[in-house]
Formats: structure tokens, C-alpha cells, sequence
């Protein structure tokens, strides 16, 4: 401090700054498999790591256009306090198999933002038989009976929900239909692990002379079904 007509003077200023830091945890966060249709919410949590408030700005999540990745609720205010911390739950809900990814974007007026890697896999069950589309019996004698087996596979990711298969008319209907010709014991449970398999046997046992035909249901409630053209003929 100076004068003209006195000696100068010095002034010691001293402060403290309130630094302001945030930690976001975990990073990244990782879903795992979630099945086609249902959703996992996991949370992340924002940290005060600093010695001022931390200035939030509301989070985003960039590639949800893609993918069905989404902030379902977050607890985190404008303000969040030194020592605080408040939360951010994500929400992940495939709509189709395979991995999927969004970036989740942590935002703050006066610190560095933060962002966060989002990976999930969405799990679908497949329905395949074997063969795919046809089971012919040729000629049986209409006294006797043949039997074949049809494979059922689940190629998907998730479990698959089987209903009973079930012999019916065919569709359309043909005039030589006859389901009462056929009839089937299986293997197959109420539930089909991934890659596992299971067997339907149909018998068929003409009772008749004449070609008959049905059609063969094979039934899941997360799965399209399959349906396979059944023929043979009595002699």
C-alpha cells in the first residue's frame, strides 16, 4: 500500500481455494446378458471429491437412438455437496440379442465432466427342428406303424419356453388330411436351456389305405413356433 507522504505498507493475503472434484463409479459399467423383452437397472454413483459444491448439469446418454439403454431415475441435484454423493440409475432393456452399447454422460458446470462406457447383450431364444419342414413316412402297411423323431434345438441365448406340441390339420387344409393318424410321445420339458436339445417321436399308423396328412405343432410362448407338413401312406 503506497503513499506519498508516509511509508508504504504491505499487506499479507492468504485464502483457501475450494477445489471442486467428481468421481463417478464404476466405470464402465457392464450389464451382462438381459433377455430380449426385460430390463436391469443398475446404479451409478456420483461423488464429491472436492472441497467446493459440485454443479451438476442434467446426465445424458449418447447412442440410445441404437440402443434401448436409458436413465430411468437419478437422485443427484443441481448441487451436490463436499463428501456427497448422489445416484444415476441406467436402465437396460434389449429389444433384440446381441451386445449393445451407449455411452452414459455425467455433466457439471464447474469441474471436468465425466463419462461413462455402458455394454449390455441381449438374450434371445431360437426355435429350430430338424428337419425343418416336412416329416414323410412313405408307405406303412395300415396295420403297422413307423416311427421318426423330429429334433428340437434351442440356438438362441436364452432359455426357451416350450409349450406340448400338438398334432392338427393342416393349414390350409388339404383333403387328405387326417391327424387321427398320428400321434407323438416327446422328450422335450418346459424349458430349453441354449444349445440344448430335446425329441418329439410321431408314430404314424394309417388304420387305412390312402394318404393321410396332419401338421405337426411345435410350441414355445418366447419363440416363433414351427410347423411341420406330416405325410405318409397307408397300404
Amino acid at each position: 500500500m503506497n503513499a506519498t507522504n508516509t511509508a508504504s505498507q504491505t499487506v499479507l493475503l492468504s485464502g483457501t481455494g475450494n477445489a471442486v472434484a467428481m468421481t463417478v463409479t464404476p466405470k464402465p459399467l457392464a450389464f451382462g446378458g438381459v433377455i430380449a423383452g426385460a430390463s436391469s437397472v443398475l446404479p451409478v454413483t456420483v461423488t464429491n471429491s472436492g472441497a467446493g459444491n459440485l454443479l451438476l448439469g442434467a446426465p445424458t446418454i449418447t447412442g440410445s437412438a441404437r440402443y434401448t439403454i436409458t436413465i430411468t431415475t437419478t437422485s443427484c441435484g443441481a448441487s451436490v455437496a463436499p463428501g456427497a454423493s448422489c445416484t444415476i440409475s441406467v436402465s437396460f432393456a434389449p429389444n433384440a440379442g446381441g451386445i449393445q452399447a451407449a455411452t452414459l454422460n455425467v455433466n457439471a458446470t464447474n469441474t471436468t465432466p465425466q463419462t461413462v462406457s455402458l455394454t449390455g447383450t441381449g438374450l434371445v431364444p431360437v426355435l429350430t427342428v430338424a428337419p425343418a419342414a416336412a416329416l414323410a413316412f412313405g408307405n406303412v402297411a395300415r396295420a403297422a406303424s413307423s416311427t421318426l423323431d423330429v429334433t428340437v434345438s434351442n440356438t438362441g441365448t436364452a432359455n426357451l419356453l416350450l409349450t406340448a406340441p400338438t398334432v392338427s390339420a393342416t393349414v390350409p387344409p388339404r383333403g387328405d388330411n387326417n391327424p387321427g393318424a398320428y400321434s407323438l410321445t416327446t422328450t422335450c420339458g418346459a424349458t430349453l436351456a441354449p444349445l440344448a436339445t430335446c425329441t418329439i417321436s410321431v408314430t404314424f399308423a394309417p388304420g387305412t389305405v390312402g394318404n393321410k396328412t396332419a401338421s405337426l405343432n411345435v410350441n414355445a410362448t418366447n419363440a416363433a413356433p414351427r410347423a411341420l407338413l406330416m405325410s405318409g401312406t397307408g397300404t
